[in-house]
């Protein structure tokens, strides 16, 4: 898996980051300019009455609007409330789903290699024979260390299915008992696959709800590493983000297959 990693390393361009113009706020002396970028991304308090009227404020508000053209000035108290939720990291909170999912994929690539490791073949009774005589007679321990692992990827998924009221639709040991380290590489991929695209569905509504909030799309959740690693067990790093499939720039609509008649050699009509 190493190698996939590296190859999409190599060739993958991020996602782009939420649209901001440097370049608008060229015309702007610097602290105007240094001002407004906090501006745009709500992270100062905007002064009320009077106050706002006084310069270098209607400049710095004018020049982030410019930097970022989805900046609301009548939003400002809302947007910046919440982006103080959205990164809040408790258990539960966007902040905290957040970590969680990246801690999750870096679980992945670790379970991943340590799999690698164990040289399993597609045929489990004969893995499990393997891996129990090299621990038990080896001291081998390459079985244990992908335990440790799956454990860990376990307990942080855990996390990232519980919600704020404590309440979890998902417990470690039903994570950490999809996978084993006597299953075969496509098992394991498989299995690492499919937790994240559970992992995409609740990512879905923090993505939406972010949009609402702040009228564009978040900044890419996963680090480059990450995305390459997602890369790796089958699934689009954008999809895992946003929980929605993308939509293809070539497609004009739903495809539609004709079903082509003939004949055969009595005249009947037949599929072709």
């Amino acid at each position: 898996m190493g190698d996939l990693v590296d190859e999409f390393l190599a060739s993958h361009t991020p996602a782009n980051a939420p649209v901001r113009n440097e370049a608008a706020l060229a015309q702007y002396p610097a602290p105007v300019r240094d001002l407004a970028k906090q501006l745009g991304e709500y992270r100062l308090n905007l002064p009320g009455g009077v106050g706002r009227s006084k310069s270098p404020w209607p400049e710095a508000i004018e020049a982030a609007a410019k930097y970022n053209p989805s900046f609301d000035e009548k939003q400002y108290d809302a947007r910046k409330n919440f982006l103080v939720h959205w990164l809040d990291q408790k258990q539960g909170l966007p902040g905290g789903k957040i970590l969680s999912a990246k801690t999750m994929v870096n679980h992945i690539d670790e379970l991943m290699k340590r799999s690698d490791e164990l040289n399993n073949t597609q045929f489990t009774p004969i893995n499990a024979a393997v891996n129990y005589l090299e621990q038990h007679l080896n001291d081998d321990p390459r079985a244990n260390n992908y335990a440790i692992v799956r454990d860990k990827l376990g307990s942080e998924g855990e996390k990232f299915f519980t919600g704020a009221n404590g309440e979890t639709v998902m417990a470690k040991k039903d994570i950490a008992n999809r996978f084993s380290e006597n299953a075969g590489p496509r098992t394991q991929k498989d299995a690492a696959k499919t937790l994240m695209k559970l992992v995409a569905g609740q990512m879905s509504p923090l993505h939406d709800g972010y949009v609402y909030a702040m009228g564009e799309p978040p900044a890419p959740v996963f680090s480059d590493k990450e995305r390459a690693v997602l890369q790796a067990i089958g699934l689009d790093p954008e999809e895992v983000e946003t929980g929605k499939p993308k939509k293809s720039s070539t497609s004009t609509g739903p495809t539609v297959t004709v079903q082509k008649w003939g004949r055969d050699a009595n005249g009947n009509p037949v599929k072709q």
